[in-house]
């Protein structure tokens, strides 16, 4: 396999980023033996890329002018093979240009006859695009080109920019602007086309504001877009205020076109010195100005696209031109959009943040060569003073939206996610803001259904957690409900109970198919198969004991009465998934997690209970005064008040206590956790008697509480005022009662031999004389059990 046949197949794959890491960190090191390794490979390839030319050029004869339809055929292929490997080809040059640019230096000349090349396809694009991005990057660092060389470019540039899709626009703007920067002996021809089409706009703008036209005619529509797309480029890539500072037409055209503060612009309802200061601004840079007040109006434009396109105009005029972020205007139209949840507005809402990310790529752009800079003249400078300079403004612009861009992270849309994340990505990965209050976000992040979003923010969530020892457990039980908040969202199903617990990433097999496990209810039915949607954040802190212990109890707090954070049961069921799979490591993990449920359920327990018998009724005089006979169905059915509210409320909080048994019960069989182990063990044991290794995790039916999705069921609501769901209640109260009792009779006695359903199995019996049969579910073993209970009982209540 040959280098362009890697680079082919990690183009197809979409991971060429990887092999561009590559080169970096080879090619960084100044090794004399791996650059001139590297010299003969560039050579190689700019001469491939010559032969495969005129290869091309020959063939296309061939295919003209054969008369054979099976010629005429191969020829084809061979010509579609030929474009390909020219491609891989320049797609390889391209990296080697980036990597290490001077490597290119002596093939620039080579290279620009390709600007004149005729575009037909996709294919005659991209190598138009990666040719353009080259030269971009080669031409600034040759020592003396030749004025007809920079001339011929500029042609070719100017030609291109005219002609061109968006994409070789981009490209051929930003290549005339390195040049240009680089040698200024001429002003580019490119400045012709930006008057005109700044001419152009300005009076459709015009007409428009004083309504003299219907509207913009479907016919220019075409020449507005091009132009809006064309101008923000220009005024990110070139200074045009310094290049027209000496043109006559330029200034008889500013003169005609003076620009004055609406009184009814947004922008007279700051304070007079930034007014001032503002003004002040329009004297200075009066072209960069003009084209703020041309965007801005365009953005208002009724027609979506026009409003689409001036909107990335404006993200790339903003990129150079940043001051501008902070005006008010753009800043109230950037908080409108990122707060909308209109689908009319979806697309401007991706683009605002697209804009954010383009400034803040922008920023670090000028850092690293700051940096870069610092190193050649560092005497004279100082690297720190500029560092702040440049990131002051950076960290006043992008503080103003950095809760509405964490907000608009919520969304069902998987682009604004996307776009979301990576304006927070970079934010914090420049240290504009402090990470404090962006790390429940950050946390629901990681629980994207995206993995690539994961993985980064994963990696995001460790590095702040290594920088600020405590500051993301401190914000974990906030990061936990954000992920409920988001996965809420974009579920799929509104009628399907959320849960926290996702298919764990395919897996190819041996024989190279990927395994699909079996899903029941949009779950996987066994626990290989699945992992907690707060997995990578439980990897992250699992590593300390104190600090994993510290997470782990302000989960589970959740689940007690006393616990400020109010969750519905919804919530909690999420909660609970996520216990139930967190993938722990040592057996002190869930042997903590029991403990603590014991510890919770206990309490909690008798409070709800307290709670409850508080809301009856008074005991009637005739029932004799003894714990056992004033706890039956019936006697309770009797004494519920007219208002049951409380009582439901109550029940509410009883199935914390239900999920919470479940749960010890689930993880005491996945790990074979028998009781006596459980009882045993002793949180403030010495860490090496409980920091071993799990030795077994079974491979089971997965997590279930039934009771809390037969209560999150629309038809257990629905009967909740009936007098048979009033029985049921009752019901209810006394096997949770029950159950509260068994438990304490199990951590009062020192015994092994029962499963983890003992306790329920032992509440249960005390009502029921009937048989339970063995379930290979422990949960629907646990459910089954419950519902005969409440059966026979309710039998019971009739019958007397």
């Amino acid at each position: 396999m040959t280098l362009t046949d890697m680079v082919q197949i990690c183009v197809k794959e979409n991971t060429l980023d990887f092999f561009e890491q590559l080169l970096n960190s080879l090619l960084k090191s100044s090794d004399r033996t791996l650059l001139f390794a590297s010299r003969q490979i560039v050579d190689t390839l700019v001469d491939n890329v010559l032969t495969l030319d005129s290869k091309m050029a020959s063939g296309g004869g061939e295919v003209i002018n054969s008369s054979e339809e099976s010629t005429s055929m191969n020829a084809a292929a061979a010509h579609k093979e030929h474009q390909e490997r020219m491609l891989a080809c320049l797609s390889t040059l391209s990296l080697f240009s980036k990597a290490k640019p001077d490597l290119m230096v002596k093939h620039a000349e080579t290279l620009q006859p390709y600007l004149s090349m005729n575009m037909n396809g996709p294919a005659e694009q991209q190598v138009m695009n990666q040719v353009i991005n080259m030269l971009e990057r080669v031409v600034p660092l040759m020592d003396h080109p030749s004025e007809s060389f920079l001339k011929t470019l500029d042609e070719s540039l100017y030609q291109l920019v005219k002609d061109g899709g968006m994409r070789i626009i981009a490209s051929s703007l930003a290549c005339n602007a390195a040049i240009y920067n680089k040698w200024k002996k001429r002003t580019p021809a490119i400045i012709e086309t930006f008057f005109k089409y700044l001419k152009y706009l300005h009076q459709i703008k015009e007409d428009v504001l004083r309504k003299q036209s219907s509207g913009i005619l479907p016919v220019r529509k075409p020449m507005v877009l091009r132009s809006l797309f064309s101008i923000g480029l220009m005024s990110r890539y070139f200074d045009l205020d310094a290049i027209l500072e000496n043109d006559d037409e330029a200034k008889k055209f500013l003169d005609a076109n003076a620009l004055t503060l609406s009184p009814s612009s947004p922008l007279t309802e700051v304070n007079e010195e930034h007014d001032e200061e503002e003004k002040q601004c329009a004297k200075s840079s009066p072209f960069v100005e003009m084209i703020f007040q041309v965007l801005t109006t365009f953005c208002k434009y009724r027609d979506g696209d026009i409003r689409l396109k001036a909107l990335n105009a404006i993200g790339n005029f903003t990129a150079t031109n940043s001051e501008y972020l902070t005006r008010t205007e753009l800043r109230n139209m950037y908080m409108t959009l990122l707060g909308t949840d209109d689908k009319e507005y979806l697309g401007l809402k991706i683009q605002t943040l697209k804009n954010l990310e383009l400034f803040l790529s922008a920023e670090e752009t000028k850092m690293v060569k700051n940096n870069s800079e610092w190193h050649i003249s560092k005497e004279e400078h100082d690297l720190k003073e500029m560092e702040l300079a440049n990131s002051g403004l950076a960290s006043a612009i992008i503080q103003l939206y950095w809760n509405a861009v964490l907000n608009s992270y919520y969304n069902p849309d998987d682009a604004v996610r996307t776009a979301a994340v990576q304006v927070a990505i970079l934010t914090l990965g420049q240290g504009l803001v402090t990470p404090g209050s962006s790390i429940p976000t950050l946390i629901a992040m990681s629980t994207d259904r995206n993995t690539l979003i994961r993985n980064k923010v994963e990696n995001m969530l460790r590095d702040i957690d290594s920088k600020y020892a405590g500051m993301v457990p401190s914000k974990a039980v906030a990061g936990i409900r954000c992920s409920f908040r988001l996965h809420m969202i974009i579920k799929k199903d509104p009628e399907c109970v959320l849960r926290g617990i996702r298919v764990c990433d395919q897996a190819v097999t041996a024989a190279g198919s990927v395994d699909n496990p079996k899903l029941v209810n949009g779950l996987p039915k066994m626990t290989n198969d699945g992992q907690a949607l707060l997995s990578g954040l439980y990897q992250n802190l699992r590593g300390n004991r104190q600090q994993r212990r510290s997470f782990l109890s302000s989960i589970l707090r959740l689940f007690s009465e006393d616990s400020r954070e109010k969750l519905t049961l919804e919530e909690w069921l999420f909660v609970a998934d996520n216990l139930a799979m967190f993938p722990y490591q040592v057996i002190d993990e869930p042997l903590y997690v029991i403990r603590r449920i014991e510890s919770i359920v206990s309490i909690s327990g008798q409070n709800i209970i307290n709670n409850f018998m508080g809301q009856l009724l008074p005991r009637p005089s005739s029932v004799e005064n003894d714990d056992e006979a004033e706890y039956t169905p019936e006697l309770i059915y009797r004494r519920f008040p007219e208002d049951k509210s409380m009582l439901h409320e109550c029940m509410k909080n009883s199935q914390a206590c239900f999920i919470l048994l479940y749960l010890k019960n689930f993880l005491m069989k996945l790990y074979g956790f028998s009781d006596a182990k459980v009882q045993e063990y002793s949180p403030s044991e010495a860490a090496k008697v409980y920091e071993k290794a799990v030795s077994s995790r079974r491979n089971m039916l997965m997590f279930n509480p039934h009771s809390a999705l037969q209560e999150l069921r629309p038809e257990t609501a629905q009967k909740r005022d009936t007098v048979n769901g009033h029985i049921e209640m009752a019901n209810q109260i006394v096997a949770f009662r029950n159950m509260l009792l068994s438990l304490d009779r199990d951590n009062g006695d020192e015994h092994d031999g029962t499963d983890g359903t003992g306790f329920m199995e032992t509440a249960i019996s005390k009502d029921t004389n009937s048989t339970i049969m063995e379930d290979e579910d422990q949960d629907t073993h646990m459910a089954d059990s419950i519902s005969d209970t409440t059966n026979l009982n309710e039998v019971d209540a009739r019958s007397a």
